[in-house]
Protein backbone atom coordinates (compact mmCIF):
# COMPACT_ATOMS: atom_id res chain seq x y z
CA UNK A 1 0.00 0.00 0.00
CA UNK A 2 2.97 2.33 0.47
CA UNK A 3 4.44 1.65 -2.96
CA UNK A 4 4.10 4.24 -5.70
CA UNK A 5 1.64 3.56 -8.51
CA UNK A 6 4.59 3.10 -10.89
CA UNK A 7 6.09 0.34 -8.74
CA UNK A 8 2.70 -1.30 -8.19
CA UNK A 9 2.26 -1.47 -11.95
CA UNK A 10 5.80 -2.83 -12.42
CA UNK A 11 5.14 -5.61 -9.90
CA UNK A 12 1.65 -6.37 -11.29
CA UNK A 13 0.01 -5.33 -8.04
CA UNK A 14 -3.03 -3.97 -9.82
CA UNK A 15 -5.81 -5.50 -11.88
CA UNK A 16 -8.37 -8.20 -11.25
CA UNK A 17 -6.20 -10.65 -9.33
CA UNK A 18 -6.31 -11.09 -5.58
CA UNK A 19 -3.98 -8.13 -5.13
CA UNK A 20 -6.34 -6.03 -7.24
CA UNK A 21 -9.21 -6.92 -4.95
CA UNK A 22 -7.20 -5.81 -1.94
CA UNK A 23 -6.28 -2.56 -3.69
CA UNK A 24 -9.95 -1.83 -4.32
CA UNK A 25 -10.69 -2.40 -0.65
CA UNK A 26 -7.82 -0.04 0.14
CA UNK A 27 -9.79 2.68 -1.67
CA UNK A 28 -12.30 2.74 1.18
CA UNK A 29 -11.86 5.30 3.93
CA UNK A 30 -11.51 2.75 6.72
CA UNK A 31 -7.93 1.53 6.28
CA UNK A 32 -8.36 -1.14 8.94
CA UNK A 33 -10.60 -2.95 6.47
CA UNK A 34 -7.74 -3.71 4.11
CA UNK A 35 -5.42 -4.70 6.97
CA UNK A 36 -8.00 -7.08 8.39
CA UNK A 37 -8.61 -8.50 4.91
CA UNK A 38 -4.92 -9.17 4.36
CA UNK A 39 -4.56 -10.78 7.78
CA UNK A 40 -7.36 -13.21 6.97
CA UNK A 41 -5.55 -14.48 3.85
CA UNK A 42 -2.81 -17.07 4.50
CA UNK A 43 0.50 -15.53 3.44
CA UNK A 44 1.48 -18.46 1.25
CA UNK A 45 -1.84 -18.27 -0.62
CA UNK A 46 -1.47 -14.54 -1.17
CA UNK A 47 2.01 -14.97 -2.65
CA UNK A 48 1.12 -18.01 -4.76
CA UNK A 49 -1.99 -16.31 -6.13
CA UNK A 50 0.11 -13.32 -7.14
CA UNK A 51 2.57 -15.55 -9.01
CA UNK A 52 -0.24 -17.34 -10.87
CA UNK A 53 -1.55 -14.03 -12.17
CA UNK A 54 1.79 -12.76 -13.48
CA UNK A 55 2.35 -12.34 -17.19
CA UNK A 56 4.20 -15.26 -18.78
CA UNK A 57 7.38 -14.38 -20.70
CA UNK A 58 6.60 -10.75 -21.43
CA UNK A 59 10.35 -10.34 -21.96
CA UNK A 60 12.20 -12.83 -24.16
CA UNK A 61 15.66 -14.21 -23.37
CA UNK A 62 18.49 -14.46 -25.88
CA UNK A 63 21.84 -15.98 -24.92
CA UNK A 64 25.01 -14.19 -26.02
CA UNK A 65 28.74 -14.61 -25.39
CA UNK A 66 29.78 -11.02 -24.63
CA UNK A 67 27.48 -8.11 -23.73
CA UNK A 68 30.22 -5.47 -23.85
CA UNK A 69 31.50 -3.15 -26.52
CA UNK A 70 35.31 -3.04 -27.11
CA UNK A 71 35.97 -5.69 -24.44
CA UNK A 72 37.12 -9.17 -25.42
CA UNK A 73 36.17 -12.16 -23.34
CA UNK A 74 38.56 -14.85 -22.11
CA UNK A 75 36.67 -17.31 -19.92
CA UNK A 76 35.20 -15.22 -17.10
CA UNK A 77 37.57 -12.28 -17.58
CA UNK A 78 37.06 -9.35 -19.96
CA UNK A 79 40.00 -7.47 -21.49
CA UNK A 80 40.37 -4.02 -23.04
CA UNK A 81 43.95 -2.94 -23.68
CA UNK A 82 45.79 -3.26 -20.36
CA UNK A 83 42.55 -3.48 -18.36
CA UNK A 84 41.20 -6.78 -17.03
CA UNK A 85 37.81 -6.92 -15.36
CA UNK A 86 35.43 -9.62 -14.14
CA UNK A 87 32.58 -7.19 -14.72
CA UNK A 88 33.32 -4.11 -16.83
CA UNK A 89 31.18 -1.02 -16.14
CA UNK A 90 27.59 -0.67 -17.26
CA UNK A 91 28.55 2.27 -19.47
CA UNK A 92 30.49 -0.14 -21.71
CA UNK A 93 27.52 -2.37 -22.54
CA UNK A 94 26.96 -2.86 -26.24
CA UNK A 95 24.03 -0.66 -27.30
CA UNK A 96 22.91 -3.49 -29.56
CA UNK A 97 21.64 -5.21 -26.41
CA UNK A 98 19.61 -2.28 -25.06
CA UNK A 99 16.11 -3.59 -25.79
CA UNK A 100 13.32 -3.42 -23.20
CA UNK A 101 11.59 -6.46 -24.69
CA UNK A 102 14.61 -8.78 -24.71
CA UNK A 103 17.02 -9.68 -21.90
CA UNK A 104 20.42 -10.80 -23.21
CA UNK A 105 21.88 -13.44 -20.90
CA UNK A 106 25.60 -14.20 -21.03
CA UNK A 107 26.65 -17.80 -21.61
CA UNK A 108 28.44 -19.36 -18.63
CA UNK A 109 27.18 -16.92 -15.99
CA UNK A 110 24.79 -19.03 -13.92
CA UNK A 111 24.48 -19.72 -10.21
CA UNK A 112 22.33 -21.73 -7.82
CA UNK A 113 20.86 -21.03 -4.39
CA UNK A 114 18.57 -22.89 -2.02
CA UNK A 115 15.37 -21.81 -3.74
CA UNK A 116 16.59 -19.96 -6.81
CA UNK A 117 18.87 -19.96 -9.83
CA UNK A 118 20.58 -16.80 -11.09
CA UNK A 119 21.72 -15.58 -14.49
CA UNK A 120 24.42 -13.29 -13.16
CA UNK A 121 25.42 -11.26 -16.26
CA UNK A 122 22.50 -9.89 -18.24
CA UNK A 123 22.12 -6.86 -20.52
CA UNK A 124 18.62 -5.41 -20.34
CA UNK A 125 17.45 -2.02 -21.56
CA UNK A 126 20.92 -0.51 -21.17
CA UNK A 127 21.42 -1.87 -17.66
CA UNK A 128 23.88 -4.40 -16.28
CA UNK A 129 21.46 -6.83 -14.66
CA UNK A 130 20.82 -10.25 -13.21
CA UNK A 131 17.77 -12.51 -13.51
CA UNK A 132 16.78 -14.46 -10.42
CA UNK A 133 14.42 -17.40 -10.93
CA UNK A 134 12.67 -18.36 -7.70
CA UNK A 135 10.58 -21.46 -7.09
CA UNK A 136 9.60 -20.30 -3.60
CA UNK A 137 6.25 -18.98 -4.80
CA UNK A 138 4.75 -19.15 -1.31
CA UNK A 139 7.08 -16.41 -0.08
CA UNK A 140 8.52 -14.58 -3.08
CA UNK A 141 5.94 -11.76 -2.98
CA UNK A 142 7.21 -10.59 0.42
CA UNK A 143 10.85 -10.61 -0.68
CA UNK A 144 10.08 -8.62 -3.83
CA UNK A 145 7.98 -6.00 -2.06
CA UNK A 146 10.59 -5.41 0.65
CA UNK A 147 13.21 -4.92 -2.08
CA UNK A 148 10.98 -2.64 -4.16
CA UNK A 149 9.90 -0.62 -1.12
CA UNK A 150 13.46 -0.11 0.14
CA UNK A 151 14.72 0.83 -3.33
CA UNK A 152 11.94 3.37 -3.70
CA UNK A 153 12.44 4.86 -0.24
CA UNK A 154 16.22 5.06 -0.50
CA UNK A 155 16.03 6.69 -3.94
CA UNK A 156 13.44 9.24 -2.80
CA UNK A 157 15.38 10.14 0.33
CA UNK A 158 18.60 10.58 -1.64
CA UNK A 159 16.81 12.89 -4.09
CA UNK A 160 15.45 14.96 -1.19
CA UNK A 161 18.95 15.55 0.19
CA UNK A 162 19.45 12.70 2.65
CA UNK A 163 22.97 12.25 1.32
CA UNK A 164 23.82 9.17 3.38
CA UNK A 165 21.29 7.24 1.31
CA UNK A 166 23.31 7.91 -1.82
CA UNK A 167 25.73 5.30 -0.49
CA UNK A 168 23.24 2.67 0.71
CA UNK A 169 21.76 0.70 -2.17
CA UNK A 170 19.12 -1.89 -2.95
CA UNK A 171 18.91 -3.18 -6.55
CA UNK A 172 16.20 -1.70 -8.72
CA UNK A 173 13.74 -4.25 -10.14
CA UNK A 174 13.26 -3.94 -13.93
CA UNK A 175 10.64 -6.58 -14.59
CA UNK A 176 8.87 -9.54 -12.99
CA UNK A 177 7.28 -12.35 -14.95
CA UNK A 178 6.16 -15.93 -14.53
CA UNK A 179 8.74 -18.39 -15.82
CA UNK A 180 6.51 -21.44 -15.55
CA UNK A 181 3.72 -22.73 -13.35
CA UNK A 182 5.76 -22.76 -10.13
CA UNK A 183 8.51 -20.24 -10.78
CA UNK A 184 8.92 -16.48 -11.15
CA UNK A 185 11.72 -14.46 -12.79
CA UNK A 186 12.90 -11.16 -11.32
CA UNK A 187 15.25 -9.00 -13.39
CA UNK A 188 17.12 -6.43 -11.32
CA UNK A 189 20.15 -4.17 -11.41
CA UNK A 190 23.43 -5.93 -10.75
CA UNK A 191 25.01 -4.84 -7.47
CA UNK A 192 28.00 -2.50 -7.75
CA UNK A 193 31.33 -3.70 -6.39
CA UNK A 194 32.21 -7.11 -4.96
CA UNK A 195 30.67 -9.23 -2.24
CA UNK A 196 32.46 -9.25 1.11
CA UNK A 197 33.53 -12.85 0.63
CA UNK A 198 36.04 -11.66 -1.96
CA UNK A 199 37.68 -9.11 0.35
CA UNK A 200 40.33 -9.61 3.02
CA UNK A 201 42.62 -7.70 5.34
CA UNK A 202 42.21 -3.94 5.58
CA UNK A 203 39.79 -3.76 2.66
CA UNK A 204 37.41 -6.12 4.46
CA UNK A 205 37.62 -4.02 7.63
CA UNK A 206 36.79 -0.88 5.63
CA UNK A 207 33.87 -2.63 3.91
CA UNK A 208 32.51 -3.87 7.26
CA UNK A 209 32.62 -0.32 8.62
CA UNK A 210 30.54 0.94 5.70
CA UNK A 211 28.11 -1.96 6.19
CA UNK A 212 27.72 -0.93 9.85
CA UNK A 213 26.95 2.59 8.69
CA UNK A 214 24.35 1.30 6.23
CA UNK A 215 22.66 -0.99 8.76
CA UNK A 216 22.52 1.80 11.34
CA UNK A 217 20.54 4.02 8.96
CA UNK A 218 18.23 1.23 7.77
CA UNK A 219 17.47 0.21 11.34
CA UNK A 220 16.81 3.78 12.41
CA UNK A 221 14.49 4.69 9.55
CA UNK A 222 12.83 1.38 8.62
CA UNK A 223 13.36 -1.02 11.54
CA UNK A 224 14.97 -3.21 8.89
CA UNK A 225 16.56 -6.59 9.48
CA UNK A 226 18.08 -8.63 6.67
CA UNK A 227 18.26 -11.80 8.80
CA UNK A 228 20.40 -13.71 6.31
CA UNK A 229 23.36 -11.34 5.89
CA UNK A 230 25.99 -13.75 4.60
CA UNK A 231 29.16 -12.59 2.85
CA UNK A 232 27.49 -13.00 -0.56
CA UNK A 233 24.42 -10.93 0.33
CA UNK A 234 26.18 -7.58 0.75
CA UNK A 235 28.45 -5.82 -1.76
CA UNK A 236 30.96 -3.00 -1.31
CA UNK A 237 32.41 -0.80 -4.03
CA UNK A 238 35.84 0.58 -3.15
CA UNK A 239 35.56 3.47 -5.63
CA UNK A 240 32.10 4.85 -4.88
CA UNK A 241 32.03 3.63 -1.23
CA UNK A 242 28.55 2.25 -1.85
CA UNK A 243 27.11 -0.69 0.08
CA UNK A 244 24.46 -2.81 -1.66
CA UNK A 245 22.22 -5.30 0.14
CA UNK A 246 20.65 -8.15 -1.86
CA UNK A 247 18.48 -11.26 -1.36
CA UNK A 248 15.64 -10.27 0.99
CA UNK A 249 13.96 -13.66 1.38
CA UNK A 250 14.27 -13.68 5.18
CA UNK A 251 14.08 -9.92 5.63
CA UNK A 252 11.58 -7.84 7.56
CA UNK A 253 10.78 -4.14 7.69
CA UNK A 254 8.61 -2.13 10.04
CA UNK A 255 8.61 1.49 8.85
CA UNK A 256 6.76 4.24 10.64
CA UNK A 257 4.04 4.24 11.88
CA UNK A 258 5.55 1.41 13.90
CA UNK A 259 3.38 -1.72 14.18
CA UNK A 260 3.44 -4.86 16.30
CA UNK A 261 3.71 -6.94 13.12
CA UNK A 262 6.38 -6.14 10.52
CA UNK A 263 6.23 -6.93 6.81
CA UNK A 264 7.80 -10.36 6.29
CA UNK A 265 7.12 -13.69 4.65
CA UNK A 266 5.11 -16.47 6.20
CA UNK A 267 8.14 -18.77 6.36
CA UNK A 268 8.70 -19.20 10.10
CA UNK A 269 11.46 -21.82 9.84
CA UNK A 270 13.87 -19.56 11.69
CA UNK A 271 11.99 -16.45 12.79
CA UNK A 272 8.71 -17.15 14.57
CA UNK A 273 6.59 -14.05 15.23
CA UNK A 274 4.51 -13.81 18.39
CA UNK A 275 3.09 -10.98 20.46
CA UNK A 276 5.57 -8.12 20.75
CA UNK A 277 8.69 -10.20 20.12
CA UNK A 278 11.72 -9.12 18.08
CA UNK A 279 10.88 -11.52 15.25
CA UNK A 280 7.45 -9.97 14.93
CA UNK A 281 8.43 -6.31 15.25
CA UNK A 282 11.83 -6.52 13.47
CA UNK A 283 13.74 -4.84 16.29
CA UNK A 284 16.90 -6.88 16.99
CA UNK A 285 19.70 -4.49 16.01
CA UNK A 286 22.58 -6.92 16.55
CA UNK A 287 21.53 -10.00 14.59
CA UNK A 288 22.56 -8.93 11.08
CA UNK A 289 26.10 -7.84 11.87
CA UNK A 290 26.53 -10.90 14.12
CA UNK A 291 25.60 -13.24 11.26
CA UNK A 292 27.96 -11.45 8.87
CA UNK A 293 30.89 -11.56 11.30
CA UNK A 294 30.22 -15.24 12.07
CA UNK A 295 30.23 -16.13 8.38
CA UNK A 296 33.43 -14.19 7.75
CA UNK A 297 35.12 -15.86 10.73
CA UNK A 298 35.08 -19.04 8.67
CA UNK A 299 37.20 -17.31 5.99
CA UNK A 300 40.31 -17.15 8.17
CA UNK A 301 39.84 -13.52 9.19
CA UNK A 302 41.50 -13.10 12.64
CA UNK A 303 39.40 -10.13 13.75
CA UNK A 304 36.11 -11.78 12.79
CA UNK A 305 37.19 -15.05 14.38
CA UNK A 306 37.98 -13.31 17.68
CA UNK A 307 34.69 -11.35 17.53
CA UNK A 308 32.78 -14.56 16.83
CA UNK A 309 34.20 -16.36 19.83
CA UNK A 310 33.60 -13.39 22.14
CA UNK A 311 30.10 -13.08 20.68
CA UNK A 312 29.34 -16.63 21.81
CA UNK A 313 30.55 -15.93 25.34
CA UNK A 314 28.44 -12.78 25.61
CA UNK A 315 25.43 -14.51 24.08
CA UNK A 316 25.70 -17.34 26.62
CA UNK A 317 25.55 -14.81 29.46
CA UNK A 318 22.65 -13.04 27.75
CA UNK A 319 20.65 -16.24 27.37
CA UNK A 320 21.40 -17.42 30.92
CA UNK A 321 20.24 -14.06 32.28
CA UNK A 322 17.14 -13.84 30.07
CA UNK A 323 13.69 -14.44 31.51
CA UNK A 324 12.26 -15.21 28.06
CA UNK A 325 11.65 -18.90 28.70
CA UNK A 326 9.64 -19.34 25.49
CA UNK A 327 12.55 -18.21 23.34
CA UNK A 328 15.04 -20.23 25.40
CA UNK A 329 13.01 -23.41 25.04
CA UNK A 330 13.28 -23.23 21.24
CA UNK A 331 17.05 -23.43 21.45
CA UNK A 332 17.26 -26.80 23.16
CA UNK A 333 18.44 -29.82 21.27
CA UNK A 334 15.64 -32.28 20.69
CA UNK A 335 16.26 -35.63 22.51
CA UNK A 336 16.13 -37.68 19.30
CA UNK A 337 18.66 -35.47 17.56
CA UNK A 338 20.94 -35.48 20.62
CA UNK A 339 20.95 -39.28 20.64
CA UNK A 340 21.67 -39.47 16.91
CA UNK A 341 24.61 -37.03 17.21
CA UNK A 342 26.08 -38.89 20.18
CA UNK A 343 25.85 -42.23 18.35
CA UNK A 344 27.61 -40.81 15.29
CA UNK A 345 30.42 -39.23 17.34
CA UNK A 346 30.91 -42.52 19.26
CA UNK A 347 31.16 -44.56 16.08
CA UNK A 348 34.35 -45.74 14.35
CA UNK A 349 33.73 -43.51 11.33
CA UNK A 350 36.40 -41.05 10.20
CA UNK A 351 36.20 -37.48 11.42
CA UNK A 352 35.19 -36.37 7.93
CA UNK A 353 32.34 -38.87 7.81
CA UNK A 354 31.25 -37.91 11.32
CA UNK A 355 31.00 -34.25 10.31
CA UNK A 356 29.11 -35.16 7.15
CA UNK A 357 26.63 -37.44 8.95
CA UNK A 358 26.08 -35.00 11.84
CA UNK A 359 25.52 -32.14 9.40
CA UNK A 360 23.00 -34.26 7.50
CA UNK A 361 21.10 -35.06 10.70
CA UNK A 362 21.03 -31.43 11.73
CA UNK A 363 19.82 -30.32 8.30
CA UNK A 364 16.96 -32.82 8.50
CA UNK A 365 16.07 -31.49 11.94
CA UNK A 366 15.98 -27.96 10.54
CA UNK A 367 13.69 -29.05 7.72
CA UNK A 368 11.34 -30.68 10.21
CA UNK A 369 11.45 -27.55 12.40
CA UNK A 370 12.72 -29.55 15.34
CA UNK A 371 15.75 -27.47 16.12
CA UNK A 372 17.78 -24.78 14.36
CA UNK A 373 20.41 -23.75 16.88
CA UNK A 374 20.75 -27.21 18.44
CA UNK A 375 22.08 -26.23 21.85
CA UNK A 376 22.85 -29.14 24.14
CA UNK A 377 22.47 -27.63 27.60
CA UNK A 378 25.09 -29.03 29.91
CA UNK A 379 27.69 -27.88 32.38
CA UNK A 380 29.84 -26.17 29.74
CA UNK A 381 27.28 -25.43 27.02
CA UNK A 382 27.80 -22.58 24.58
CA UNK A 383 25.63 -21.27 21.71
CA UNK A 384 25.69 -23.61 18.76
CA UNK A 385 27.73 -26.27 20.51
CA UNK A 386 26.15 -29.05 18.44
CA UNK A 387 26.68 -27.24 15.14
CA UNK A 388 30.45 -27.01 15.45
CA UNK A 389 30.60 -30.23 13.44
CA UNK A 390 29.14 -28.47 10.40
CA UNK A 391 30.66 -26.03 7.93
CA UNK A 392 28.11 -23.37 8.83
CA UNK A 393 29.56 -21.32 11.70
CA UNK A 394 26.69 -18.83 11.60
CA UNK A 395 23.79 -21.27 11.85
CA UNK A 396 23.54 -20.93 15.61
CA UNK A 397 22.55 -17.27 15.24
CA UNK A 398 19.35 -17.81 13.27
CA UNK A 399 17.43 -18.66 16.43
CA UNK A 400 18.95 -15.79 18.42
CA UNK A 401 16.54 -13.14 17.19
CA UNK A 402 15.02 -12.77 20.68
CA UNK A 403 18.41 -12.13 22.29
CA UNK A 404 19.90 -8.83 21.04
CA UNK A 405 23.36 -8.02 22.37
CA UNK A 406 24.22 -4.33 22.51
CA UNK A 407 27.95 -4.81 21.96
CA UNK A 408 27.09 -5.87 18.41
CA UNK A 409 24.81 -3.01 17.49
CA UNK A 410 26.30 -1.57 14.28
CA UNK A 411 27.66 1.65 15.83
CA UNK A 412 29.35 -0.29 18.65
CA UNK A 413 30.96 -2.70 16.20
CA UNK A 414 32.22 0.30 14.23
CA UNK A 415 34.06 1.59 17.31
CA UNK A 416 36.12 -1.62 17.41
CA UNK A 417 36.61 -1.80 13.65
CA UNK A 418 38.13 1.67 13.42
CA UNK A 419 41.24 0.55 15.30
CA UNK A 420 42.03 -1.69 12.31
CA UNK A 421 41.37 0.89 9.60
CA UNK A 422 43.82 3.59 8.42
CA UNK A 423 42.66 6.98 9.72
CA UNK A 424 42.54 8.49 6.25
CA UNK A 425 39.79 5.99 5.42
CA UNK A 426 37.77 7.25 8.37
CA UNK A 427 36.75 10.36 6.46
CA UNK A 428 34.64 8.41 3.94
CA UNK A 429 32.94 6.48 6.75
CA UNK A 430 32.23 9.71 8.64
CA UNK A 431 30.76 11.44 5.58
CA UNK A 432 27.06 12.30 6.12
CA UNK A 433 27.26 10.60 9.53
CA UNK A 434 29.32 13.08 11.50
CA UNK A 435 27.51 13.29 14.85
CA UNK A 436 27.22 9.56 15.45
CA UNK A 437 30.68 8.84 14.03
CA UNK A 438 32.30 11.44 16.31
CA UNK A 439 30.51 9.86 19.26
CA UNK A 440 31.64 6.33 18.42
CA UNK A 441 35.21 6.87 17.15
CA UNK A 442 38.08 5.80 19.43
CA UNK A 443 39.33 8.57 21.71
CA UNK A 444 42.81 7.16 22.36
CA UNK A 445 44.46 7.33 18.92
CA UNK A 446 47.93 8.84 19.25
CA UNK A 447 49.35 11.22 16.63
CA UNK A 448 52.82 12.63 15.98
CA UNK A 449 53.13 15.80 13.92
CA UNK A 450 55.87 15.85 11.29
CA UNK A 451 58.96 18.01 11.58
CA UNK A 452 58.06 20.19 8.59
CA UNK A 453 54.78 21.38 10.14
CA UNK A 454 54.58 25.18 10.32
CA UNK A 455 53.95 27.20 13.45
CA UNK A 456 50.27 28.00 14.01
CA UNK A 457 49.86 31.74 14.65
CA UNK A 458 47.35 33.45 16.95
CA UNK A 459 46.05 30.41 18.80
CA UNK A 460 43.72 31.48 21.63
CA UNK A 461 45.07 30.20 24.97
CA UNK A 462 43.51 30.79 28.39
CA UNK A 463 46.19 31.89 30.85
CA UNK A 464 45.98 33.74 34.19
CA UNK A 465 42.29 34.33 33.78
CA UNK A 466 42.52 35.91 30.34
CA UNK A 467 42.57 34.69 26.74
CA UNK A 468 45.85 35.33 24.93
CA UNK A 469 46.77 34.84 21.29
CA UNK A 470 50.06 32.96 21.02
CA UNK A 471 52.04 31.24 18.27
CA UNK A 472 52.25 27.46 18.74
CA UNK A 473 55.13 25.42 17.33
CA UNK A 474 53.62 22.02 16.51
CA UNK A 475 56.52 20.36 14.66
CA UNK A 476 57.49 17.01 16.24
CA UNK A 477 54.80 17.35 18.89
CA UNK A 478 52.59 14.44 19.94
CA UNK A 479 48.97 14.42 20.95
CA UNK A 480 45.64 12.59 20.97
CA UNK A 481 43.20 12.62 18.07
CA UNK A 482 39.98 14.32 19.21
CA UNK A 483 37.99 14.23 15.97
CA UNK A 484 38.23 14.55 12.22
CA UNK A 485 37.87 18.06 10.85
CA UNK A 486 36.65 19.04 7.38
CA UNK A 487 37.87 16.52 4.79
CA UNK A 488 41.62 16.66 5.35
CA UNK A 489 42.40 17.77 8.90
CA UNK A 490 42.72 16.28 12.38
CA UNK A 491 41.75 18.04 15.59
CA UNK A 492 44.52 17.08 17.98
CA UNK A 493 44.92 17.73 21.69
CA UNK A 494 48.64 18.44 22.16
CA UNK A 495 50.43 16.78 25.05
CA UNK A 496 52.56 19.80 26.03
CA UNK A 497 50.22 22.77 25.83
CA UNK A 498 47.00 20.79 26.51
CA UNK A 499 45.28 22.72 23.76
CA UNK A 500 43.46 21.59 20.64
CA UNK A 501 44.71 22.45 17.16
CA UNK A 502 43.64 21.57 13.62
CA UNK A 503 46.43 20.00 11.57
CA UNK A 504 46.41 18.83 7.95
CA UNK A 505 46.47 15.03 7.69
CA UNK A 506 49.52 15.11 5.42
CA UNK A 507 51.49 16.52 8.35
CA UNK A 508 50.50 13.74 10.76
CA UNK A 509 51.56 10.17 11.47
CA UNK A 510 49.70 7.70 13.64
CA UNK A 511 51.70 6.31 16.57
CA UNK A 512 51.11 2.56 16.88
Amino acid sequence: MRLSDTTKSLLHLTGDALIGQINRIHGKKNKETVLNTILQIPKSELSAEWVKNLENKRVDYIQINNPYNKWTRQGRIFNKGNFRRRFPPESDLNTTYASDSVAYTTYGYNGNGSNATVKSLVAYNGHLSIIKRSEDIDNILYEIIIQAYLFEQLSNRAKKGDNYYKYICVPEIFFVQRARENAVDICMHRAVGTDLGQLSGTQLMIALAHVCKGLWHLQRDFHFMHRDLSETNVFYDQVSKKVTFIDFGYSCANPRPFRKQSWQSGDESFYTPSDNNHASMCTNMSLDICILIAVLSHWNNPWCREEHQRMKRVMKKTIDASKNEIAKSKLKLQPTLRTDIQEINASDASETDKRRLCSKKIRKAIQKQQSYTAIDYGENWFPGNMLEVSAAPHWWLYNMVEFPIEQWYPANVLSRLLYHIPILDWFAIRKNWTLRFDEEMPKDIRIKIKSDASTIPNVPVFEDGVVKLVDIEIANQTGTLIKLFSTNQFKIKLDKQKIQVNVFTRLCNRIF
